[in-house]
């Protein structure tokens, strides 16, 4: 299993896209889960197969419930 905690939020738009790919490569590579922690609920839902929101530590929406 692969932790990453806010893996882009430091990082200008080039770095970003460069760290993105390059994880995505590795999970594929290595068939591996990957759990990703994250403020940004657009990139988030563009990369992701599924994608659970929290508010205070408990599910709020995921899915299609995301764009309501």
């Amino acid at each position: 299993l692969l932790l990453l905690d806010e893996p882009l939020s430091a990082l200008d738009a080039a770095h970003r896209q460069q760290v993105s790919q390059y994880v995505s490569d590795v999970i594929r590579e290595f068939a591996i889960p990957a759990l990703l922690v994250s403020h940004d609920v657009e990139g988030t839902l563009a990369e992701a197969d599924a994608v659970l929101r929290l508010r205070q530590g408990r599910p709020v929406a995921e899915g299609e419930e995301l764009y309501r």
